[in-house]
């Protein structure tokens, strides 16, 4: 009767069910490789200085002088106006004074901080600025045409802010070297792309991009930043995929893609791709539901790359099967074996699902988000309290840790059970299995938050085991179950 110990969490997601986990949900599982540890629910902030987030709708979101930011608009109109929280850890917003436009609406592509200077997307034409010093709002900062626009990046090795941006003739990347004045073609890029997303790889700003044409492959140029040389240092080809975003994680160039707007895709799904030599490599995939974009920002944080997703499963994996139950913040990194893995680290709105992501923001534990409810823009943080009221959700791959020889004989499951750490508010923790893929059945329900091993007994049989903890507060540390393989 052979015992299966499954002792190591920090596996990734995605979609072949037989050798990753299923569903890493709202536990950090890569602090520690051999514990799910449980994340705090969030709170819902309804003030935004004297109105409604509601109204306010803060979507975007930065850092600077030990301030939180965000860009929201003028009491419920399309039109800009910027708000302050001085303490991340708290719920009060006010308005920052001199941050509004009467005449400029609200768009997501640009809001970035740059020697205290913010800069936005004016919406095609322009660039917008507010001067923290002094509180002055420029409405028409920059002349600058553009039909797309990346966030801006400012380069460690000669500070100075880049950003990309494309029109109806072709593609640049702009730059603006301190007081001094933008230089919006600092790079021009080839006519048939549209520039998505940039970042720092060493010397070099890393440039991804799409194919304005269905069918045609993304790209990724390397650029030494010396705009007197016309020509890029390289051209690595990411294929035919959507490009979402590049990002360097412990060395690695990483592209993320996302399902196109056409019927051309019949497998809607995020890729995961890492540099090797001059190819791009897939080493991860996860399934959707339907077509179309859906990645929200990114940030990174300690070799860890957050970003956010906003839609369906194939098949809605969320406890209840609910739609929308991949809206979240993921995480993609390298575990200590040197593996990428990926998994939804943050929800939004604890158990109810958000209908679409507009932004986010971690600074420290804190986790700030903006998000749609029901058709209200909705703003959420970490809750202060240790209250863990959102239920956290891992699904193990089939038959894991199984022996091949076994994988593929019917079996007798006898047992199994769960290990725990105490956790301060700690409130219950659910273990569910299901056989030959099945409903999930409830085998027990703890409730003593001292406890720190459960077992209970199981007479089913199948060819195929799965398992689903579903905790609210409970750190797993191990999860184990045994059986008998059927000889006739």
């Amino acid at each position: 009767m052979p015992t299966i110990p499954i002792l190591q969490f920090n596996k990734s997601m995605g979609a072949d069910p037989r050798n990753v986990a299923q569903l890493c949900k709202h536990f950090d599982n890569f602090t520690k490789k051999h514990a799910l540890t449980p994340l705090r629910d969030s709170e819902g902030v309804s003030t935004i200085g004297a109105t409604t987030q509601a109204l306010a709708q803060l979507k975007l979101f930065l850092m600077y002088g030990g301030n939180l930011y965000g860009l929201g608009v003028i009491d419920g109109q399309n039109r800009i106006k910027i708000y302050r929280n001085e303490d991340v850890s708290a719920s009060t917003w006010v308005a920052q004074a001199n941050a509004e436009d009467s005449s400029n609406g609200v768009n997501s592509g640009l809001f970035v901080q740059y020697k205290g200077t913010i800069w936005g997307d004016a919406g095609g034409t322009r660039l917008w600025s507010h001067v923290l010093s002094g509180n002055t709002f420029t409405s028409s900062a920059q002349a600058l045409t553009y039909t797309s626009i990346t966030q801006g990046l400012i380069h460690s090795k000669d500070d100075i802010l880049y950003l990309g941006y494309t029109n109806t003739t072709a593609t640049y990347i702009a730059s603006k070297n301190g007081a001094g004045a933008w230089n919006i073609t600092a790079l021009t890029l080839p006519t048939n792309l549209e520039v998505v997303s940039i970042c720092e790889y060493g010397n070099y700003l890393a440039i991804g991009c799409n194919s304005i044409e269905i069918g045609g492959s993304s790209k990724v140029f390397l650029w030494d930043r010396d705009s007197s040389v016309t020509t890029l240092s390289e051209s690595l080809d990411v294929g035919v995929r959507v490009l979402a975003h590049i990002e360097v994680i412990d060395g690695y160039l990483i592209a993320i893609t996302e399902p196109g707007n056409t019927v051309a895709d019949l497998n809607p799904k995020i890729t995961f791709l890492s540099l090797s030599g001059r190819d791009f490599i897939l080493f991860n995939e996860i399934l959707f539901s339907s077509n179309g974009g859906r990645i929200v920002g990114k940030q990174k944080i300690n070799s860890r790359l957050y970003f956010g997703i906003g839609d369906t499963s194939l098949g809605a994996t969320s406890v209840g099967g609910s739609s929308n139950d991949y809206v979240g913040v993921w995480s993609l990194g390298r575990n200590d074996d040197g593996t990428f893995t990926v998994g939804m680290t943050y929800l939004a709105n604890n158990n109810t699902a958000p209908t679409g992501l507009h932004g986010f923001l971690l600074v420290g534990d804190y986790l700030w988000a903006s998000f749609t409810v029901s058709s209200t823009v909705t703003l959420s943080k970490t809750n202060d309290q240790a209250s863990y009221t959102a239920t956290q959700v891992y699904r193990t791959s089939i038959n894991q840790d199984m022996s091949s020889a076994d994988k593929i004989k019917n079996k007798t499951l006898i047992s199994a059970g769960l290990m725990y750490e105490q956790i301060s508010g700690g409130v219950d923790c659910v273990l569910k299995y299901k056989v030959n893929g099945g409903s999930f059945i409830t085998l027990f329900t703890e409730t003593d938050t001292a406890s720190r091993f459960t077992k209970f007994p199981i007479s089913d049989e199948g060819y195929d085991i799965e398992f689903q903890i579903e905790s609210r507060g409970f750190v797993i540390t191990g999860l184990f179950y045994e059986y008998i393989v059927k000889t006739t």
